[in-house]
């Protein structure tokens, strides 16, 4: 793709560690602390596995509710219908009937995820969904709810994020929410014996330059990339919490550091949104209006591995029956893109046809963040959602629930199916009422929560 010869704006044409914290091997000595609490903890002891009592069970110690065939290096599980049309078999945890769960963040791409998944794999005991969520940075609340609700497991996949805008304007912010999520909602999940917590952290906690692709022995060997370093502190302290409880109380808390999730639910708020959500949006609004040109940040060169949140979610599930060590897991698809290819794929997938020009007064951020999931691999997991019909997929849902609500982009509501200079006047009306009661965010206050950062 040709280069535009300009020194400031580059134009792009149309361009196993052995199991512990709560699953006993078949044959394996439970350990102590699994039929004796800590002298701190008040609370049922944990059982030795997430085998309900009085079932059968398979390799590994859990439950086979039913005979489903299961990909090659993939145990049996629960196989349903993904809203893209993708079978995903989801791994069984107990009864879905009786376990407790608690998605801490449901409001987020990943929580908002994993509660429309669990719920559709039959999972009927979803404590703290939203509004019910209790506030996060709030100790009393946070431990009010676990004494209450008791869940047995925990994804922490709560905290504000942002991209590289937010990051430079809310660094603060984004740290002490983050700090404070974390100590909370693990603290309670310690106080209260949780069979199994996973803690979602972020690929920002890297070193700007450590060797490609990323793998997880490489945290904290360097000094991070300065325009998210105060919220990758954040999350690697969150890690370092996780191994921490491990250490002292041997607590079942595991971690996973995501490649960048993208999908429905997801922010795109116009300013501080992340680099899918935010080029969807502004590519949608430049063909409304007919704009030739879109300006993008940066160079267009930095590469970067995207995931989608079903797949994410999938991959978050499997994790906590399968994997249980102190040291974190990368999980990722194996595949990088440009920000140019990935500009021209949006730019396709929306259906705008102007220039894209990259402004390289702009940040790139890293110039290459790619993981090595060969741990996750090594477990059977693999992605199923394509980038580009992710992008599909994520579009749609941005018509159906964001463009709608836009007043600058009525014409374009997909939900009625006349263009807005014929529709009735109610309908107008109806529009502009629904946007008035939902003033919009600045940051992704209430939908951040996975580990991001461009």
């Amino acid at each position: 793709m040709p280069l535009e010869p300009n020194a400031e704006l580059h134009e792009w044409q149309s361009v196993p560690e052995p199991r512990r914290g709560g699953i006993t091997e078949p044959g394996a000595t439970p350990r102590a602390e699994d039929a004796t609490p800590h002298l701190d903890d008040v609370h049922e002891p944990r059982r030795g596995g997430i085998t309900e009592p009085g079932a059968t069970p398979r390799a590994g110690g859990a439950v086979a509710p039913m005979d489903v065939a299961a990909r090659p290096g993939q145990r049996p599980g629960l196989s349903y219908l993904a809203p893209s049309g993708l079978t995903t078999t989801w791994p069984r945890i107990s009864s879905p009937q009786t376990v407790r769960v608690f998605i801490a963040g449901g409001r987020t791409l990943l929580g908002a995820a994993l509660i429309d998944s669990l719920r559709d794999a039959g999972y009927e005991h979803l404590v703290g969904t939203p509004p019910n969520e209790p506030d996060l940075t709030r100790a009393e609340q946070v431990e009010e709810f676990f004494q209450e609700t008791q869940p047995e497991y925990v994804v922490v996949a709560a905290g504000l994020s942002g991209g590289i805008r937010a990051n430079q304007l809310f660094p603060a912010a984004l740290m002490r929410d983050n700090l404070l999520v974390t100590t909370h909602v693990l603290a309670a999940a310690h106080r209260v014996g949780v069979r199994k917590l996973l803690y979602v952290a972020s690929s920002c906690g890297y070193p700007k330059l450590a060797p490609q692709p990323l793998r997880e022995d490489s945290l904290l060997t360097g000094p991070l990339e300065p325009t998210s370093e105060c919220y990758a502190l954040a999350k690697l302290a969150g890690l370092k919490l996780c191994q921490a409880y491990r250490r002292q109380y041997d607590s079942p808390f595991i971690a996973a550091i995501p490649a960048n999730p993208y999908g429905p639910h997801d922010d795109f708020s116009p300013e501080e949104s992340h680099v899918i959500p935010g080029l969807l949006r502004r590519m949608h609004t430049a063909k409304q209006h007919g704009e030739p040109e879109l300006s993008v940040w940066g160079t267009g060169a930095a590469r970067r591995e995207f995931i989608h949140a079903r797949d994410l979610a999938a991959a978050c599930w499997f994790l906590l029956e399968e994997y249980d060590s102190a040291e974190p897991i990368n999980v990722g698809t194996g595949v990088d893109v440009s920000i140019a290819e990935l500009a021209q794929l949006i730019a396709e997938v929306v259906g705008y046809r102007g220039r894209l020009r990259f402004d390289a007064t702009r940040p790139d951020g890293m110039p290459l963040k790619a993981l090595d999931s060969s741990k996750l691999r090594a477990l059977g997991w693999r992605p199923a959602v394509e980038l580009r019909r992710g992008l599909e997929e994520t579009y749609k849902w941005f018509l159906h629930h964001v463009a709608f609500e836009d007043v600058a982009d009525e014409r374009e509501a997909v939900s009625l199916s006349l263009p807005y200079s014929l529709r009735g006047r109610g309908d107008r009306q109806r529009l502009s009422q629904r946007q008035d009661q939902e003033p919009r965010a600045s940051v992704n206050w209430a939908g951040g929560g996975v580990g991001r950062c461009v």
